[in-house]
């Protein structure tokens, strides 16, 4: 157990210890720790060993000294800087615990510098503190006196190779996601990260790879003394007499690596990077103490968030390859807004602390994106293209500085010029990177260079004017006269409106602008996150609410599908859009897929989507196999559906159950109903279990009696909507058995031309949305320029959505059983109805949008030929 000397006295602690059944304790003097701001205050040596020797003296009256060890961290930084004495110092605290406490348990000496996810390695020998402990060299034989005791971010070959000395070896975060640790040393195998940590790596490697930025976090506590870090900067800036120009003041400073010190000394810093040495601003020291432990602070943050980024990304191993600079800026107040143009930064990673709302990233899916003030901005840049040969993409952005000015500061990682750079995450131990800084940033402005291409993708998506490379057509052909409703209203889940943005801004936009909500009537807005309201219709619990299940953040949000479908039209280039195509022939040949249409015309696709519906047309040519076993079939359910004004509503089941979504649930059958067109108007539905389902048709003509039929046991507010139901049609409830495929070579099906859904869990359309997202993520690749990378991109979509959408269609049907009152193992029990209800919508709805475009990436870009997707052809 370790002990720090904090507030308490350290009997209490050790006092504490051993009650709690600890068999020995390690008293911690290292990094961060009380005693070790204490021993750093002391004004001499002979104090700090004074205080030490106190400390232990107390501690060996409770337990006996040789169950104790203390830690220290020697290669801290003091005040921007390792401490001047740190051998001298430490050496002599060492021979005066030996000489006091001759059988002290160890003493630890530990390294490696603690960061938020990982450590970094001291490059300083320990050699001086081990001669000092002076162990015999014979482990075995020996039977009294302190061991030494050794952390710095050993990776098992090391951790073995010390062992051997006669070391012990200490290990630190590593142990967190690594529970096995011993079998691991034992096999020597790869140290294992925490889950949660792996996820946070995974998704911060996925955004790079898109060109995207990444943010780090921060907490109330660190964001707060950031921004007092922020505030001495602007200070220390407003007096400074550096580099600048009119409206920019900007100093820098260097350190040798990531995580070490900043170089003091203009001869330093020239012997660590002599190209730039006259732009840094040598001897920190020279700056009064606010401002040193400003910088020093805001350092820590931006090496953290870059350590933590080379992580995610395979870079970790050849930092030691890497450079690092850090540059403070502050922009005066214009007279006018000033614009830095659209560009990535030519280096390898760019980490930023800004408060500067001005920051814009162009992504290579069109959004336009603002990173915000609460993180670490964390941006790719061309050197990183260049080195991963195309697999991560340089990040995009502009800076607007408003008329507020600004303060920044940023860390630059890249490799150091005209060097050679290994690519050991890439799996090309011998094949090495150059990097020359002149020729990249030449390159990086040419036409035709190796970001032409990259640059015209952005042009492109973004629609600015300074694209060079031939645009790719595409053509939406459809069977109808023109785009018109099918279907009443659209209800959105929680994931499908996640998803909506990441396809393109505007159609959540439209979707938003459209939507209503139980805000729309007024004295509703507390039912905001309100999903649907449960019901029961009948029993003795009629008309009592079984559940109030929620969809958070949005709530119940439905749109009348033929305003939303209106409004999405005005999102697609008329040109693109032809009508009156219905396909009656399908055929892939060498040149391309040839599409017939019933009009007699033709054209010739490179590949095709066929987003067509349950009945598509698309799905018949590209899996003939399996078109009869696939077909449309009859759930067992069948339904009556309505519009009814607001009004009508109210009179016939009250304003409550009007303004409120609500399920109604009855044995054998069930009712729903939501608000739509901003509470003016509400959208009606009732179904009911039906083994059979006679003739071809769809939907056929009824009558009231039926409905009175097959819902007259239902309760007062069943009975007294059927009432009010105009002109009852019977709508029989269809969905698609599953198909060993969404795919085959250059065609590809969507929506419910892929996997139809009943309609009882509200979330045909947002399956829908999530293929959309998925699919374009990976088309609008960089790096998808050949119809090969089609291919993939199709065969990894039907990986990742396949499985996920045919459960929905499952789950979908099963939910009418759930509604009814007579899923198995379920029924009507009321604990057993609440659980399920939650369980099965948190699985619908708790799914990461992102991540799943982001594996759908990963399947696609390991299937596909390095050769072909390691960089963008220009040709």
């Amino acid at each position: 157990m370790a002990v720090d000397d904090n507030q308490q006295p350290i009997e209490k602690h050790v006092s504490d210890a051993v009650s709690a059944g600890y068999d020995g304790i390690e008293i911690d003097a290292g990094e961060g720790s009380s005693l070790e701001q204490a021993l750093h205050e002391f004004q001499s040596p002979s104090l700090a060993i004074s205080h030490i020797s106190e400390i232990l003296q107390s501690t060996t009256k409770i337990i006996p000294p040789e169950k104790i060890g203390i830690r220290f961290a020697p290669f801290t930084i003091v005040d921007g800087d390792y401490l001047s004495s740190l051998l001298t110092s430490y050496t002599a605290l060492i021979e005066a615990i030996k000489l006091d406490f001759p059988v002290l348990g160890f003493v630890h000496f530990a390294g490696a510098r603690s960061f938020d996810d990982f450590e970094v390695t001291v490059r300083m020998s320990f050699d001086t503190f081990r001669a000092a402990v002076a162990f015999p060299d014979n482990v075995n034989e020996r039977t009294s006196g302190m061991r030494f005791v050794s952390s710095n971010n050993y990776n098992p070959d090391q951790a073995h190779d010390l062992a051997r000395t006669g070391d012990l070896v200490c290990f630190g975060m590593v142990a967190d996601g690594c529970p096995d640790l011993v079998e691991i040393m034992r096999t020597r195998a790869a140290y294992r990260l925490a889950p949660v940590l792996s996820s946070r790596l995974a998704k911060i490697d996925g955004r790079l790879r898109q060109g995207k930025e990444c943010s780090i976090g921060w907490d109330s506590e660190r964001a707060e003394r950031i921004a007092d870090a922020m505030n001495e900067i602007d200070s220390f800036l407003t007096e400074f007499n550096g580099h600048g120009t009119t409206f920019r003041k900007s100093c820098w400073f260097s350190c040798a690596e990531l995580g070490q010190p900043l170089l003091r000394a203009g001869a330093e810093i020239s012997k660590f990077d002599s190209e730039f040495s006259e732009q840094f601003t040598p001897s920190p020291e020279q700056q009064d103490f606010e401002t040193r432990s400003s910088i020093a602070y805001l350092k820590r943050i931006l090496d953290s968030a870059l350590l933590t980024t080379a992580s995610a990304i395979g870079i970790d191993e050849i930092l030691d390859h890497c450079r690092i600079y850090y540059k403070l800026t502050k922009h005066a107040s214009p007279d006018q807004p000033i614009k830095i143009p659209l560009n990535p930064h030519t280096n390898l990673l760019t980490a930023t602390i800004t408060n500067n709302p001005g920051i814009r990233v162009y992504d290579f899916a069109g959004a336009i994106r603002k990173p915000g003030l609460n993180g670490t901005i964390i941006m790719g840049g061309t050197p990183l293209y260049r080195w991963s040969e195309g697999k991560y993409l340089p990040t995009f952005h502009e800076v607007i500085v408003r008329t507020s000015g600004s303060v920044s500061i940023e860390a630059v990682l890249n490799f150091p010029d005209k060097t050679e750079v290994p690519r050991p995450s890439l799996g090309q131990k011998g094949r090495s990177f150059f990097h020359d800084v002149e020729q990249i940033k030449e390159d990086d402005r040419a036409p035709m260079g190796d970001l032409a291409a990259v640059r015209d993708i952005i042009a492109e998506r973004h629609r600015l004017g300074w694209a060079t490379a031939p645009k790719c057509t595409s053509s939406d052909l459809r069977a109808a006269a023109a785009f018109k409703e099918v279907g009443l209203g659209l209800t959105i889940g929680p994931a499908a409106h996640r998803a909506m943005p990441l396809i393109d801004p505007q159609i959540r936009k439209i979707y938003d602008s459209l939507v209503t909500t139980h805000a729309d009537s007024p004295g509703y807005e507390k039912f905001r996150q309100t999903w649907f309201e449960v019901v029961w219709a009948t029993g003795d619990k009629a008309g009592e609410v079984l559940l109030d299940l929620k969809a958070l953040p949005s709530g119940q949000t439905t749109v009348r599908r033929a305003d939303f479908l209106d409004a999405l039209v005005e999102l697609i280039p008329p040109e693109i859009a032809h009508f009156g195509k219905r396909l009656v022939e399908l055929v892939e040949e060498r040149n391309g897929i040839h599409l017939g249409f019933e009009d007699g015309t033709s054209v010739v696709a490179d590949v095709v989507v066929g987003c067509d519906g349950i009945r598509s047309k698309v799905k018949e040519f590209m899996a003939p196999g399996e078109y009869l076993e696939t077909l449309p079939q009859y759930s067992g359910m069948y339904g009556y559906r309505a519009v009814l004004d607001m009004d009508t509503m109210i009179e016939a089941v009250g304003e409550h159950r009007a303004r409120v979504s609500t399920m109604y649930v009855g044995k054998g059958a069930y009712g729903i109903s939501y608000p739509i067109m901003r509470a003016q108007k509400v959208n009606v539905g009732l179904y009911i279990l039906s083994n059979r389902w006679d003739g071809k048709d769809w939907v056929r003509p009824a009558s009231k009696d039926d409905m009175q039929k097959d819902f007259g046991y239902m309760g007062k507010y069943i009975n007294s909507l059927t009432r009010y139901m105009p002109d009852p049609t019977q709508w029989a409830i269809f969905d698609h058995p599953p198909i060993s495929t969404y795919t085959r070579s250059r065609i590809a099906i969507l929506g419910d031309a892929a996997h139809a859904s009943t309609p009882h869990q509200g979330a045909g359309a947002g399956q829908a949305i999530e293929d959309a997202h998925v699919l374009s993520e990976l088309l609008g690749d960089a790096r998808v320029t050949e119809t090969e990378h089609v291919v993939e991109a199709f065969k990894a979509y039907d990986a990742v959505r396949r499985p996920r959408s045919q459960r929905v269609v499952t789950s979908s049907k099963e939910n009418a059983y759930l509604l009814c009152l007579c899923l198995k193992d379920v029924g009507d029990d009321e604990e057993k109805l609440r659980e399920t209800f939650q369980q099965r919508l948190r699985w619908l709805w708790d799914i990461d949008v992102e991540e799943e475009a982001e594996r759908a990436r990963t399947i696609m870009l390991e299937n596909t030929p390095s050769r072909l997707m390691h960089c963008i052809q220009t040709d």
